[in-house]
Protein backbone atom coordinates (compact mmCIF):
# COMPACT_ATOMS: atom_id res chain seq x y z
CA UNK A 1 0.00 0.00 0.00
CA UNK A 2 1.10 3.49 -0.65
CA UNK A 3 0.18 6.52 0.94
CA UNK A 4 1.18 10.41 1.20
CA UNK A 5 0.68 13.07 3.00
CA UNK A 6 -1.95 15.91 1.95
CA UNK A 7 -0.97 19.36 0.22
CA UNK A 8 -0.12 22.51 2.56
CA UNK A 9 -3.09 25.18 2.71
CA UNK A 10 -0.28 27.28 0.51
CA UNK A 11 0.40 25.06 -2.15
CA UNK A 12 -1.89 23.09 -4.70
CA UNK A 13 -2.97 19.33 -4.53
CA UNK A 14 -0.59 18.32 -7.52
CA UNK A 15 2.31 20.34 -6.16
CA UNK A 16 2.15 18.33 -3.05
CA UNK A 17 3.28 15.41 -5.43
CA UNK A 18 5.59 16.70 -7.23
CA UNK A 19 9.20 15.63 -6.88
CA UNK A 20 7.67 12.34 -4.69
CA UNK A 21 8.74 8.65 -6.12
CA UNK A 22 6.04 5.79 -5.49
CA UNK A 23 7.36 2.70 -5.25
CA UNK A 24 4.40 -0.85 -5.61
CA UNK A 25 5.26 -2.50 -2.80
CA UNK A 26 1.99 -5.04 -2.33
CA UNK A 27 -0.75 -5.70 -4.71
CA UNK A 28 -4.00 -6.26 -2.58
CA UNK A 29 -7.42 -7.70 -4.85
CA UNK A 30 -10.77 -7.22 -4.05
CA UNK A 31 -10.65 -10.93 -2.44
CA UNK A 32 -7.46 -9.87 -0.07
CA UNK A 33 -5.10 -12.24 -2.10
CA UNK A 34 -1.80 -10.31 -1.94
CA UNK A 35 1.11 -10.03 -4.41
CA UNK A 36 4.35 -8.75 -3.47
CA UNK A 37 7.08 -8.02 -6.31
CA UNK A 38 9.94 -9.26 -6.02
CA UNK A 39 12.19 -5.78 -6.80
CA UNK A 40 9.56 -2.91 -5.41
CA UNK A 41 12.04 -0.74 -7.77
CA UNK A 42 10.62 -2.21 -10.87
CA UNK A 43 7.02 -0.65 -10.36
CA UNK A 44 7.69 3.12 -9.48
CA UNK A 45 5.81 6.00 -9.99
CA UNK A 46 7.79 9.61 -10.41
CA UNK A 47 5.66 12.66 -10.22
CA UNK A 48 7.72 16.11 -11.65
CA UNK A 49 7.22 19.37 -11.11
CA UNK A 50 5.40 19.97 -14.76
CA UNK A 51 2.13 18.08 -13.86
CA UNK A 52 3.39 14.45 -15.69
CA UNK A 53 4.29 11.32 -14.06
CA UNK A 54 7.04 8.82 -15.46
CA UNK A 55 6.42 5.51 -14.38
CA UNK A 56 8.34 1.93 -14.88
CA UNK A 57 6.78 -0.88 -15.03
CA UNK A 58 9.01 -3.99 -14.85
CA UNK A 59 10.24 -3.71 -17.99
CA UNK A 60 7.64 -1.30 -19.65
CA UNK A 61 7.70 2.39 -19.00
CA UNK A 62 4.89 5.07 -19.22
CA UNK A 63 4.46 8.89 -18.85
CA UNK A 64 1.43 10.75 -18.65
CA UNK A 65 -0.29 14.05 -16.94
CA UNK A 66 -1.45 13.82 -13.43
CA UNK A 67 -3.80 15.93 -11.16
CA UNK A 68 -5.32 15.84 -7.85
CA UNK A 69 -8.32 17.02 -6.85
CA UNK A 70 -8.82 17.54 -2.75
CA UNK A 71 -11.54 15.78 -0.75
CA UNK A 72 -14.34 18.21 0.88
CA UNK A 73 -13.45 18.80 4.94
CA UNK A 74 -10.21 17.69 4.73
CA UNK A 75 -11.49 13.83 2.95
CA UNK A 76 -9.62 11.80 1.41
CA UNK A 77 -9.23 13.83 -2.42
CA UNK A 78 -8.27 11.71 -6.03
CA UNK A 79 -5.43 11.22 -8.15
CA UNK A 80 -5.99 10.89 -11.80
CA UNK A 81 -3.31 9.15 -14.36
CA UNK A 82 -3.38 10.07 -18.16
CA UNK A 83 -3.82 9.28 -21.21
CA UNK A 84 -0.43 7.39 -20.90
CA UNK A 85 1.94 6.92 -23.53
CA UNK A 86 3.70 3.67 -22.86
CA UNK A 87 5.65 0.89 -24.28
CA UNK A 88 4.26 -2.58 -24.56
CA UNK A 89 7.22 -5.13 -24.00
CA UNK A 90 6.64 -8.41 -23.54
CA UNK A 91 7.22 -10.08 -20.18
CA UNK A 92 7.28 -13.76 -18.56
CA UNK A 93 4.49 -15.12 -17.57
CA UNK A 94 5.32 -14.46 -13.63
CA UNK A 95 5.73 -10.66 -14.03
CA UNK A 96 2.78 -8.62 -12.55
CA UNK A 97 3.19 -6.12 -15.72
CA UNK A 98 -0.42 -7.15 -16.54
Amino acid sequence: MVGCTGPTADSSPSSALAGTQWRRVEFQSMDDTSIRPEDPAQYTLAFGDDGRVAMQLERNRGTGPFSVEKGEGGETGSLTIGPLAETRAMCPPTSMDE
